[in-house]
């Protein structure tokens, strides 16, 4: 990958704009003639699996199951996913206006950066390729 394409890729994404479904439409043709209303093609998807957060420099990267909940705007996190009917979660980050900025440092890794000032260091993994 040469450096304008890595640069390209570390560009932070806005969660805001990826909720709204923006150029994701498809037209609504009703019965009137008036113009066509758009209306978004992606429904509220509730996404979960495990991820690796980083969680410091002695225990480094730790395995942590993760929810994300479009109805309430967070990513929370728990233990494992036996635990995940616990309440309050292990920790959650309010997505609002959240950013998402890839890194190379490691492989498939991310931060999620909330406007709280929080954010979670986070990596995808293939099996067997930790």
């Amino acid at each position: 990958m040469n450096r304008s394409a890595r640069q390209e890729s570390r560009q932070p994404h806005s969660l805001a704009a990826t909720e709204r479904g923006v150029g994701a439409g498809t037209t609504d043709s009703g019965a009137g003639s008036g113009p066509s209303h758009y209306k978004t093609t992606r429904s509220k998807r509730h996404l979960e699996g495990v991820l690796k957060k980083y969680t410091n420099l002695l225990q480094s990267w730790q395995s942590r199951y993760f929810v994300l909940d479009p109805e309430v705007g967070q990513l929370q996190y728990y233990l494992n996913e036996l635990s995940k009917s616990q309440r309050p979660p292990r920790g959650s980050l309010p997505l609002l206006g959240a950013m998402v900025v890839s890194s190379d440092e490691f492989p498939y890794m991310f931060t999620v950066q909330s406007t709280t000032g929080d954010s979670y260091k986070l990596r995808g993994f293939v099996s067997g390729f930790v």
